[in-house]
């Protein structure tokens, strides 16, 4: 049984997770290069997907029978200028009014392979692009949400003001009972008041 310092286990703990989160990216980075290497032989044939992620430089199409991932590029999405919407996730053509937001089924078709990169370039299949589009998300919803977020925040907040203000309140009362109970002395009769009642 060996006994280690606390010092030690906490050198060995890093060195465990250091190992672990590069063996993780080691195990990543092959399966990416095997999903490109197995989609060299696919250039040109057409999949379809359903889009992942959007961001404001294209959409990620994950392929649903290989479940493999690539990228649509905006250059490639037409002439028209489109506008990222990070609360919708959605890009939105200015002049056309096409709109791509995560859920949509698209057909793709694969463009190019960079083995070297690990990347994999998909564009629209012209024939049948969009095949199903996604529920939008309301304006509504989303308003709705932030309100929610807001009052969380209030709420989180609140406790402190409270106990201030509850201070202040007991403050207030009592001022209130020691001017109540002079206003009741006032009122009392004195001993020689009683004295002469009595007689």
């Amino acid at each position: 049984h060996v006994n280690y310092s606390e010092e030690q286990v906490t050198v060995f703990g890093e060195h465990c997770s250091m190992t672990e989160r590069r063996a993780d990216d080691a195990t990543r980075d092959v399966a990416d290069w095997l999903k490109c290497e197995y989609m060299q032989d696919h250039v040109g044939d057409s999949f379809t997907g359903v889009i992942s992620t959007v961001t404001n430089f294209g959409l990620f199409v994950r392929l649903q029978e290989l479940h493999i991932e690539g990228l649509i590029h905006i250059t490639s999405l037409g002439r028209d200028y489109y506008h990222f919407d990070d609360v919708r996730m959605s890009l939105s053509g200015e002049k056309t009014g096409n709109s791509f937001r995560v859920g949509d089924v698209l057909t793709v078709k694969v463009a190019a392979v960079n083995l070297d990169e690990k990347k994999i370039d998909l564009v629209l299949d012209q024939n049948n692009p969009i095949v199903k589009k996604a529920k939008a998300i309301k304006a509504e919803r989303t308003q709705q949400t932030t309100k929610a977020v807001k009052k969380s925040l209030r709420k989180n907040s609140s406790p402190k003001t409270s106990k201030r203000s509850d201070g202040k309140g007991a403050q207030k009362k009592n001022s209130s009972n020691k001017k109540g109970a002079s206003k009741r002395k006032s009122q009392r009769p004195g001993k020689n008041a009683r004295k002469r009642s009595k007689k």
